[in-house]
């Protein structure tokens, strides 16, 4: 049973309930939270949420929050969560568990899964898709399968020409935030809380400088995750220090009246040898010294398990550290890959952008224009505006792509090479 439940125990199995909380927090800095947890995010149907109650593992777990705004607690029942952020939601648990079941109970909430996306309009695979964090307007078409060829007729020199040539710039356009994002892992592996954007040529300055804000904001997000995983650790270990020194108080009282008890025995053994003693009081002070002995040695263990238990989360504390680094290395290793498979794709892509404009004349009278529009839940309103195709997405958007057909005087030829970084 917890300590914060309300029943009487007594303080050696409050002493025993550390053993859980320690877990749960080892469990929780195994797992950095996504990056878009910021703490004014608002709930929504179709997000799922872990829910994490310390020392209370049967009250901890994941819920989706269903199309009323609602989860189902166990205990509690349902919990209107729709439009609270993450603070709010912290605040709803405690204050219902705190309503009879816990006594102060600390509650810890992160997005384990947000509501998908929707990509409609000019694209090949229209549907629901899961959000990432991070994805912009033009990543979100790429995973709907590029923009369609709707306009024109299937199979004809000009509509594949167009699907070559929108091709060829999701690659190049991937590349380039590729490098922004490799920048933005490294200055995260080396402690860094910001970097500047690299040189990359042929990329317009008004599109980089907005996307290196917007990893410049994922790297604080990043940043703020882990201080935050790091402070929660740390602050378990001063009740978990007040209990070691409340304990050494208490095996110290122990062992006075341990002490006060021997001497009484050794001054009955000598009314006993001169036949004064009683028996039967002789016996009862063997069983106290016994029973003293007993809860001394009970409680040398307490501490001993005490002081495993802060030593191991110290180590998690190091751990909390450690994994910071070691997922951002882990994810700068995979934008490497990216990058080199980039660097084999985009050339194939030129060639066949190439092939194409040579089979609609070498001049192609075609030109194609995009307009993005995105639907958003807002304060309880769904809103509509008009974006470009860098704009970053929030969960449960509704991605609208328009296409228009228009005619070009010429077309040339995209024979840069892959975007590269200068520094």
């Amino acid at each position: 049973m917890c300590a914060n439940v309300r029943c009487p125990t007594s303080k050696l199995s409050r002493q025993k309930s550390i053993a859980p909380i320690i877990l749960t927090l080892c469990i929780i800095a195994l797992a950095f939270v996504p990056s878009v947890q910021a703490r004014d995010y608002q709930l929504a149907p179709g997000d799922r949420v872990a829910i994490t109650v310390f020392g209370n593992t049967e009250l901890s777990g994941e819920f989706s929050i269903d199309q009323s705004g609602r989860i189902f607690y166990p205990v509690i029942g349902a919990i209107e969560l729709g439009g609270l952020n993450i603070k709010e939601t912290e605040q709803r648990i405690a204050t219902a568990l705190n309503d009879g079941i816990l006594v102060k109970p600390s509650v810890f909430v992160r997005v384990s899964e947000f509501r998908p996306i929707q990509v409609i309009g000019n694209v090949r695979n229209a549907g629901s898709f899961p959000f990432r964090a991070g994805t912009i307007v033009k990543s979100a078409i790429g995973v709907a399968g590029g923009y369609g060829v709707s306009l024109l007729t299937p199979g004809t020199a000009a509509a594949e020409f167009l699907a070559a040539e929108e091709r060829l710039k999701l690659l190049q356009n991937s590349a380039w935030r590729l490098l922004v994002r490799q920048a933005r892992l490294s200055a995260q592996i080396n402690g860094a809380d910001r970097f500047d954007a690299p040189a990359i040529a042929g990329v317009p300055e008004a599109d980089l400088a907005k996307v290196v804000d917007d990893e410049n904001r994922h790297l604080a997000q990043q940043t703020e995750a882990r201080k935050n995983k790091v402070e929660l650790l740390r602050s378990q270990r001063e009740p978990m220090a007040a209990e070691n020194t409340a304990i050494d108080a208490q095996i110290a009282n122990e062992r006075k009246q341990l002490d006060i008890i021997v001497k009484q025995i050794k001054s009955y053994e000598r009314l006993q040898q001169s036949g004064l003693a009683r028996y039967d009081i002789m016996i009862q002070l063997q069983l106290n010294a016994a029973t003293k002995e007993s809860m001394i040695g009970r409680l040398e263990g307490e501490k001993s398990r005490l002081r495993s238990g802060i030593g191991e989360l110290e180590l998690r504390v190091q751990d909390a550290e450690q994994e910071y680094i070691r997922l951002a290395s882990a994810e700068r290793l995979d934008v490497s890959q990216k990058l080199s498979e980039l660097d084999a794709s985009i050339p194939l892509a030129q060639q066949a952008r190439r092939a194409r404009l040579r089979e609609v004349g070498g001049n192609s009278t075609i030109g194609i224009k995009h307009q993005f529009f995105i639907s958003r839940l807002k304060d309880g309103a769904t809103q509509t505006v008009e974006v470009s195709d860098n704009d970053l997405i929030e969960p449960g958007d509704i991605i609208e792509v328009r296409t228009e057909l228009s005619e070009l005087k010429t077309a040339a030829d995209a024979n840069a090479e892959p975007p590269r970084s200068s520094q």
